[in-house]
C-alpha cells in the first residue's frame, strides 16, 4: 500500500464486506429489508426506529426510496426474479468528508440537480433530526444498497450536511458490464 493512501478498516456485517475510511467515528450500520424477507438477518439487525428519530415517518422514508429506485432500472428490474434489495443505513459523521468503496467501479448520479426527487428530498428532512457537530465534522446520512441473493453491494446514496448548511446528495451504483 503506498504511504499516500490512508488506512482503510473492512468491516464485515454478516455476509456484506464493506470498506471504510478508518477516520469515522461514532457510525452506527443496520439492515433493513427493503423488498423481499430476509430470515437469516432477523436476529441481527434492529428496528429503523433505533437509527432513526421516533419524528421521521417511516413509511414515507421507504416509499421514498423505493419510487427512487424504480427510476433506475439497473436496481429495480430484478427485483421480481431474486429475494428482492436490502440495505445498510449507516448514520455517522465524516472529518474530511470523503467516502469510497475500492471494490466497485461506481457511476455517479448527483440527486441536488434533480430538486423534485422524493428521496432526496426527505433525506435533506431526515438530516435536519441530527444534531450539528462541531466544526471538523459534518452529518453523514449513507444508505448501501446491497442484494439479498449474495449480498453483494450494488450501490450506495450519501448525504453530507456541508458546514455551509447545503445538503450534498449523490447516487452511486454498481455498472453492470
Amino acid at each position: 500500500m503506498s504511504k499516500n493512501v490512508k488506512p482503510f478498516v473492512v468491516k464485515t456485517d454478516a455476509n456484506i464486506s464493506f470498506i471504510e475510511p478508518s477516520n469515522v467515528t461514532g457510525s452506527c450500520s443496520h439492515r433493513y429489508p427493503l423488498t423481499g424477507t430476509d430470515e437469516s438477518m432477523l436476529h441481527v439487525y434492529t428496528d429503523i426506529g433505533y437509527v432513526l428519530d421516533s419524528r421521521i415517518n417511516r413509511e414515507r422514508f421507504f416509499d421514498a426510496l423505493v419510487n427512487t429506485l424504480k427510476n433506475y432500472p439497473l436496481f429495480f428490474s430484478d427485483l421480481e426474479f431474486n429475494d428482492g434489495w436490502s440495505f445498510v443505513l449507516n448514520v455517522g459523521y465524516s472529518k474530511n468528508q470523503k467516502y469510497r468503496c475500492v471494490e466497485f467501479q461506481y457511476q455517479e448520479i448527483d440527486l441536488e440537480k434533480n430538486l423534485l426527487d422524493p428521496a432526496s428530498l426527505y433525506l435533506e428532512n431526515i438530516l435536519d433530526f441530527y444534531p450539528k457537530p462541531g466544526k471538523d465534522k459534518n452529518p453523514l446520512l449513507k444508505i448501501r444498497l446491497t442484494n439479498f441473493e449474495n449480498s453483494s453491494v450494488i450501490g450506495t446514496i450519501l448525504c453530507h450536511a456541508l458546514s455551509d448548511g447545503i445538503g450534498l446528495y449523490r447516487f452511486f451504483f454498481r455498472s453492470f458490464q
